[in-house]
Parts: structure tokens; C-alpha cells; sequence
């Protein structure tokens, strides 16, 4: 083999191979044996010092465990007295108007974001009012009312993602008064900051353990005027326990002076079901046997729990078996008095001790096979096998994905050079592959570009037929209801004038049917028929209200006039060439053919003149006499529809929505020229404004927040494009919340 060759090819090569060998057994041996002895007499002291060294250890993990749960106790604990500290303060200063419970509910679900482990916060008042917003799921909260609104009844509603209270129910609790609950009865009695006792609750079909904070608040005067409330829950301190590692078998319980389990380390329960329902447990009664004897030996030891006053060490047997117990007194100045108690079985460290005397006979033996491991190796063919894969990686990382290397004698070296090889081979079909896999995703890449581009133009065609659509819309409302209108009085008159001509032909009878030598008086003398007719006939107000009909009848046929003629401006938007034009007729005529939009809903059923308290929406112009400019006047058009529409939709949006009662809304049209070959127009509205989150996607395609089938969000992005590489303008806005929108339009007189 090339291994024997290569070992055994000169008596020199021979001779060095023995001395290296003799030289690394003489570094092998004192080593190992150093090695073996330093582990032994190490193992041998840790075995005769382990037990000595118990209690020392017991003490140290005990008072570290009792030591963080007493921080950890003093920091959760303490959270829910600083949210009530801080609300109360805002009371005090005036920051906060506790009689408006919506903006009470809004601060209380902000502080809650702020104070995580806190569950619930409310308050109730002398007055029977209550109000509280607490945490029913992840990210999710529940409001309670109780005020004039809900009668006798608190009502809990979900909350949205703002904090405003929804629609939808999630309890009611029928004559509830806040006044005689225990929580408030507590904060009233003491006439400060305190804990009401730990009581159980329903929570996701489990028995929860909570606590409440509560504190008394007054009124600018100093008198009481009702109680905060926010509550904790407990089963989070035993999460915690849980965590604390003390020994494999220890057990970490905390338990109030009259013995009541409050939390404790394990899985057992701190609840008990008599006669359906849940009741809490003493430390005497868990299910936890270790606990439950601890617990019955302090009861025996303390008749009187609450005669511990500091920390006690207790050496405690059970089943055979010596148990390190520590309890620690714990209380805070809100009135909680707790003890902490750990307990430890001696078991689990003689357990640790003899597995570490295990550990150090292993690691004797390692130490051992290990040093003469090490003796075996040739540092000679580890380094010169390390530097042929050294230089052959080098070869690669160059480019040269040919290169190849061989190692002979070292077994994982040899199958590493095998897989280096079988790795450069791979890589190079892998770079060919992927040059390949780079030329066909290209055109893959090239293809779908241009259905994209196809795409749009379907779209933005799309949004040209959904304007066209709008303008039909609007023409045939307003057509409709001036002809409706014409058709009722066209009616009327017909009435009137056939009376009058019944009328006519009754006298006209009477005169005939007259004898032709009566006198003259007797022939102004009318028949009883003709008298009655006359009477049945308001001969006056038919001559009153006559001309008025034709007068709104001309009123309306001007109206359709009027509206056919801006459709006929506007209906410029399928031209391709350019056109000279009147800007500020254009923008009349696409106001014309919203002028249903800017109506109240009353007023939209009858046409002629309106006045402004009937509109919906005012429209104030500021027109500067413009010269004509050439441009493309459908797209102009076009361009001025959208963003009059957009207004539209924010005004009607926010009228619906947080406006002021007295808030009417306005748009503000001006031209002006910028220079002497440009012309600006604004379009100004007073609605919300967009939210700063928004603006900067305004013009991109596809950007819309109006609900599903209202806007392909291509409105905008098409007007920026008209006017900015149409017509080598700029189309730029100003927003502001909540003081409304400017859009801003430059085109040049000429393109």
C-alpha cells in the first residue's frame, strides 16, 4: 500500500518514525498519569467534602430562590398600584375626567398597553356608574358600562383595534351596583391604597386565581366620589415558581397567614370542586404530598402562622428521607402578608454526589484513552493533508472548479478529500445549471413583464369606463328628475286649461239658450248651472299659478341645457389630439355633472335653482381669467373628476364619521397663473386630510382604501401620469390631520 511505502521506504524514514514514537510516549505517560491522579484525588476530596458541603449548598439555593421570588413578588406586585397611582394623579391634576367614560375607557386600554401583567382596571363612583376595560385574549379587550345608557344592567362590549367600544356584547350582569362589591366596600372601609382578598374567577373554562388593587379617589373638594380597581392575576406568580430550578424534587409554595395556598411550583391544584363549584385550598389539603406534610409540620410547629416574623430553617423528616424547608415571611405596604416556603430533599444532592463520582471515575478513563489518542496522531500528516485542501479550496474560490486533490494514510481526511471532490464537481454542474436556470427565468421574467403591461392598460381602460360610468350616473339623475318635474306640472296645466274651457263652454251655452230680445241686464243675469260652475272653478289662483308653472317647466328644460352641454364638454375624453380650451369652463362642466353629489338627499328630488342651505357640500371659486391652453382636453377632464370625486368621497366619509355637528362641507376651486406660461389649479377640501401613514402610496397603482368594488385604485396613479408625462406638468398635495387636502395641478400653456 502507498502507507507502508511512504513509512517504510528508508531505514532513515524508520529510525525518525521510532524516535518520534519514543519521544511522545515519553510526553504521553507523565501526562496521562498527571492527568489521572489530579482527576482522582479531585474526585476523591469532592466525594468526602460532598456531604459536608450539603447544607452549605441547601442555604445558598434557598436563599437564591427565596431571594428572587422576594423581587419578583415586590416588582409584579407592585405594577398594579402604580397604574392606580397614576390614574389617580391625572384625577388630581385634571388630566383625566373620570364622569367621561369614554375618553376614562380610552385611558385606562392605553395604560393597559403600557402595564402587561395587569388584567383588568375600572372604576366605580358614588353614583352607581362603573366602567372598567380588561384583557380577554391576546390583543383583545372587553369594556364594561354601567351608566344611563345601560339602566340597572352592566354590559361588557368588545373593543376594537383603537380602543373604542364595538357593537358586539360579551356579558351582561343584571342589576349591578358597584357600590356594595367587595373590591369597592374594601377601598372604602380602609380610606387607602390596598389588596382585596385572592378570589377565584372563570377564565377560558379554567379556574383562575386574581387579586385587585384598589385605591379611593375624591373630588376637586376632597371628598370620596369612588374607587379604582385593577386586578392581577396569581396563576402568573406560579408560572414563575415553576421556573425556578431549585433541585429536581424541590418544591417552591407560597401561602397566606391563614394557610391558604396562593401559588405553588408543580402542577398540583390550588382549588378543590365541592358541590360544583370551585373552592380554594389550604396548604394542608394538597394534593402534593410533600407540600401537604410541610405544611401540617408548620402547622404543628406555628399554631399561629402569624407568629413568624423572619426567616426560619427547619430540618424536616419525611418517609425516611431529611427535608431542608425555609420559610420566608413576605408582605408589602398595601397590606399582603404572605410566606414563601421551599423545600429541598437531602435525596437530590446525595443523588448529585454520587453522580458526580460516577462522572469523575468516566472522565478519568476519557482522560486516559484520550492523552494516548493523541499519541497516535502525526502532526506531519495532519497539517500536510490540511494544507492540500487548504490550496485546493484556494484553486476553487479562483474560478478553477476542475481542481482535484488525493490524501493518502489518514482515513477522515481521505473520505474529505473524496467529498471535496465530489463538491467541486457538483458546483461546477451547479454554476451550470444555474446559468442555464438565470437565461430561462429571464425570459420567464421578460414575459410576465409584458402581461403586466398588458394588464394595466386593461385596468387603467377599466378605470376610464368606471368614470365614464360615474358621468352617466350623474347625467341621467339630473335629467331625470328636471323631466319628472315637467311631466307633473304639464299635467296640472292640462287641468287648469280644460276648466277654463268647460268654463267657456257653459257660458257660452247659457248665452245661446238666452232669448234674443231679453235686455241687456237680463242677459248679464247668469244661470244657476253657469254660477255653480264658476264656483267650482278658482278662476283667480288658476291665473296666479299658470304663469309660475311655465316658469319652472323653462327653469328645467334650462337645466337639461345646462347639463347636456358640460356632458358635451366632458365628453372630449376618447380624443387623442390636442385641444384649445377654456380651464375654467372645464372645471364647471365637471362640476355640473356632480351636482347631485354636492345636494343633501331631500333636496336631490326636485331640480331648479338651490340655495346653499340644501347643499350637502359648498363650492367656493376663485377663477383668475386664464388664457386658453392647448392640452388634451379629455384627460384634462378626466384628471379634474377624479380628484373632485376623491374629495367628494372624503367629505361624505368624514360627515358620516367624527365631524362637528355644525361642520358643513366645502371645496375651494382657484386658477391662477404661475409665470407667465403656466397655469395652477387647487382643489382644496376641508374633510379629514390623509392619514401621514398613507401619503406617500397616493399616486402608486393599485392603491386604494375604499372598500372592495368602490375604486380600482387607479385613479390617482392615471392623473399623475397625465399630468406629469402627458402634459409635462406636476400634481403634487398638502395634507394635514384633520384640517382637510390640497391638490395642487401646473400644466403649461402649450405642450
Amino acid at each position: 500500500m502507498a502507507f507502508n511505502s511512504l513509512r517504510f521506504s528508508s531505514r532513515g524514514q524508520s529510525r525518525s518514525l521510532r524516535y518520534d514514537l519514543s519521544l511522545r510516549t515519553v510526553l504521553i505517560v507523565p501526562f496521562v498519569v498527571q492527568i489521572a491522579a489530579a482527576v482522582g484525588l479531585v474526585g476523591y476530596l469532592s466525594f468526602r467534602s460532598g456531604q459536608n458541603a450539603i447544607n452549605d449548598l441547601v442555604n445558598q439555593l434557598e436563599n437564591q430562590a427565596v431571594d428572587r421570588v422576594n423581587q419578583h413578588l415586590d416588582v409584579y406586585l407592585a405594577s398594579p398600584h402604580q397604574a392606580l397611582q397614576i390614574v389617580n394623579d391625572s384625577i388630581q391634576l385634571g388630566l383625566l375626567d373620570v364622569n367621561n367614560f369614554p375618553i376614562t375607557r380610552q385611558y385606562f386600554w392605553r395604560l393597559l398597553q403600557r402595564f402587561e401583567t395587569i388584567s383588568s382596571l375600572g372604576l366605580g363612583n358614588e353614583q352607581e356608574k362603573f366602567t372598567d376595560v380588561k384583557q380577554i385574549g391576546s390583543n383583545q379587550f372587553a369594556m364594561g358600562v354601567k351608566d344611563e345608557s345601560t339602566g340597572n344592567d352592566q354590559i361588557g362590549y368588545l373593543a376594537d383595534e383603537q380602543g373604542n367600544l364595538t357593537d358586539r356584547k360579551t356579558e351582561t350582569i343584571r342589576n349591578y351596583r358597584p357600590t356594595i362589591r367587595p373590591w369597592y366596600q374594601t377601598a372604602k372601609a380602609a380610606n387607602r391604597q390596598t389588596w382585596t382578598k385572592p378570589f377565584q374567577i372563570s377564565l377560558e373554562s379554567e379556574v383562575k386565581l386574581q387579586i385587585t388593587a384598589v385605591m379611593p379617589y375624591r373630588d376637586r373638594q376632597g371628598n370620596f366620589a369612588g374607587v379604582l380597581g385593577t386586578s392581577l392575576r396569581i396563576s402568573h406568580i406560579a408560572q414563575f415558581l415553576n421556573q425556578i430550578k431549585i433541585s429536581p424534587s424541590g418544591r417552591i409554595f407560597i401561602m397566606e397567614r391563614d394557610g391558604m395556598l396562593v401559588a405553588n411550583s408543580n402542577d398540583s391544584p390550588i382549588f378543590t370542586e365541592k358541590n360544583g363549584k370551585a373552592e380554594r385550598l389550604f396548604a394542608t389539603n394538597s394534593s402534593d404530598p410533600l407540600i401537604q406534610e410541610v405544611a401540617k409540620y408548620l402547622a404543628k410547629s406555628f399554631p399561629d402562622l402569624n407568629q413568624i416574623k423572619q426567616r426560619q430553617k427547619i430540618e424536616y423528616d419525611f418517609n425516611g428521607q431529611r427535608q431542608f424547608v425555609l420559610v420566608e415571611p413576605w408582605q408589602d405596604k398595601f397590606g399582603l402578608n404572605w410566606l414563601i416556603v421551599t423545600i429541598v430533599p437531602e435525596s437530590d444532592f446525595m443523588t448529585q454526589i454520587n453522580t458526580n463520582t460516577q462522572t469523575t471515575i468516566i472522565l478519568c478513563i476519557l482522560a486516559l484513552v484520550v492523552a494516548i489518542v493523541l499519541g497516535f496522531f502525526t502532526t506531519r500528516w495532519i497539517v500536510g493533508s490540511i494544507l492540500k485542501l487548504r490550496d485546493a479550496s484556494q484553486a476553487i474560490a479562483e474560478g478553477n472548479l476542475e481542481e482535484t486533490i488525493e490524501i493518502q494514510g489518514i482515513v477522515e481526511l481521505k473520505d474529505l478529500a473524496v467529498t471535496f471532490n465530489q463538491m467541486g464537481g457538483q458546483l461546477k454542474e451547479y454554476f451550470d445549471n444555474l446559468e442555464n436556470l438565470v437565461a430561462g427565468r429571464t425570459n420567464e421574467l421578460q414575459q410576465t413583464l409584458e402581461d403586466l403591461k398588458k394588464t394595466q392598460s386593461q385596468l387603467i381602460q377599466s378605470e376610464k369606463m368606471s368614470s365614464l360610468g360615474q358621468l352617466v350616473a350623474g347625467v341621467a339623475h339630473e335629467i331625470n328628475n328636471p323631466v319628472n318635474f315637467i311631466h307633473g306640472n304639464l299635467r296640472h296645466a292640462e287641468d287648469y286649461t280644460n276648466q277654463l274651457l268647460q268654463l267657456l263652454d257653459a257660458y257660452a251655452s247659457t248665452a245661446l239658450s238666452t232669448n234674443q230680445n231679453q235686455t241687456s241686464q237680463s242677459l248679464l243675469k247668469l244661470s244657476p248651472e253657469l254660477e255653480a260652475a264658476i264656483e267650482k272653478v278658482d278662476v283667480a289662483f288658476i291665473k296666479e299659478d299658470l304663469p309660475k308653472l311655465f316658469h319652472s317647466m323653462q327653469k328645467g328644460t334650462e337645466r337639461i341645457q345646462s347639463i347636456v352641454e358640460s356632458l358635451r364638454t366632458f365628453s372630449r375624453l376618447g380624443e387623442s389630439t390636442l385641444k384649445t380650451i377654456d380651464l375654467n369652463h372645464s372645471l364647471d362642466s365637471t362640476l355640473v355633472l356632480l351636482h347631485h353629489r354636492f345636494l343633501q338627499e331631500e333636496s336631490r328630488e326636485e331640480p331648479g335653482e338651490n340655495s346653499q342651505e340644501n347643499l350637502l357640500v359648498q363650492v367656493k371659486k376663485n377663477y383668475t381669467k386664464l388664457p386658453p391652453v392647448k392640452c388634451y382636453a379629455g384627460q384634462i377632464n378626466q384628471v379634474f373628476m377624479n380628484i373632485l370625486t376623491n374629495a367628494l368621497d372624503a367629505l361624505e366619509e368624514y360627515a358620516s364619521g367624527d365631524s362637528e355637528p355644525d361642520w358643513r362641507g366645502e371645496i375651494q376651486i382657484s386658477t391662477t397663473m404661475v409665470g407667465s406660461d403656466r397655469v395652477r389649479i387647487t382643489i382644496t377640501d376641508n374633510a379629514a386630510g390623509i392619514p401621514s401613514e398613507f401619503q406617500e402610496r397616493v399616486f402608486d397603482p393599485f392603491f386604494t382604501t375604499k372598500p372592495v368594488g368602490k375604486g380600482t385604485g387607479l385613479g390617482m396613479a392615471v392623473s399623475y401620469q397625465t399630468i406629469v408625462q402627458g402634459h409635462r406638468g406636476s400634481l403634487s398635495f398638502h395634507s394635514v390631520l384633520p384640517h382637510g387636502t390640497e391638490f395642487a395641478i401646473e400644466i403649461p400653456l402649450e405642450i
